[in-house]
């Protein structure tokens, strides 16, 4: 069997191929979603659909222990 290649880690997150060919057009949409929400201050995210709110409130998560991590290091 074919040993299988790390391309990218961080934390507990491992890629074996590249991660921007599974990014889906719903994928992006949040992604803007969230940039647009931090670019706008943050804040609860009434105005949006439900699926974006939860796609925000994860990545605001994981931004979170991204920037804790940076810290300290």
């Amino acid at each position: 069997m074919p040993t299988r290649r790390v391309i990218w880690a961080r934390g507990n997150v491992v890629a074996f191929h590249c991660p921007k060919s599974i990014i889906t057009t719903q994928s992006l949409y949040f992604l803007e979603q969230f940039r647009m929400w931090k670019e706008f201050g943050g804040g609860t995210p009434w105005s949006i659909d439900a699926k974006a709110a939860e796609a925000i409130l994860f990545l605001e998560g994981v931004w979170r222990k991204e920037k804790k991590h940076g810290e300290e290091e």
